[in-house]
């Protein structure tokens, strides 16, 4: 459906891109072999997600560009690493399931002022405080899945690798009964 203005709204989230870069794949053979009711994420699309934006018009991505450029104003390029296994709302009832990343301040930075920029764009505030960490998986039909917690527990302190962030990404996503399909809108580079 067409916007006022002409534009068509499209579903939209500000991210990390990290995808093939985390070393995930015993834990994500081990989630799907425990809990066939867990849809993993496929390791090609595998990002952190900075400010989901929902439904957005194209006339605003000239705008979000310049939320996203001075977001990352300033801050040189670092390293995050990929450190332990969890899952929100606990172990015990895993609705997502999550890495956690360490040395993640700067990027915690970059997510506080990203939300400042959108709710000055008019955007609604986000609900919740951003904690860095990678979805891998969510229980299917919003059920909690209640057998992860000894799984989750033995990954809890293990390095899945590390990146350096150099960029953060505007990304569409259109939902498909097999699953979304992410594609990069723009890229806000970290000057460095």
């Amino acid at each position: 459906m067409a916007a006022h203005d002409g534009t068509m709204p499209f579903r939209a989230f500000i991210a990390l891109d990290i995808g093939e870069r985390m070393d995930w794949s015993v834990l994500r053979s081990e989630l799907a072999d425990a809990e066939r009711s867990l849809k993993l994420v496929r390791p090609e699309q595998v990002h952190a997600t900075l400010r989901f934006l929902g439904d957005v018009d194209e006339g605003l991505v000239g705008p979000i560009e310049g939320v996203m450029r001075s977001a990352v104003e300033g801050v040189a390029p670092f390293t995050v690493t990929f450190s332990g296994a969890g899952a929100f709302p606990s172990t015990r009832k895993a609705r997502v399931v999550w890495i956690g990343m360490i040395g993640a301040g700067q990027l915690e930075a970059i997510a506080s002022s990203l939300e400042r920029g959108v709710v000055a764009l008019g955007l609604p505030p986000e609900a919740r405080a951003f904690k860095p960490h990678i979805t891998c998986a969510r229980a299917r039909g919003g059920r909690p899945v209640t057998r992860l917690e000894p799984l989750l527990g033995r990954w809890a302190q293990t390095e899945f690798g590390r990146m350096e962030v150099s960029s953060i990404t505007l990304k569409r996503s259109v939902l498909t009964p097999t699953g979304p399909i992410y594609d990069t809108v723009l890229e806000a580079r970290l000057p460095g």
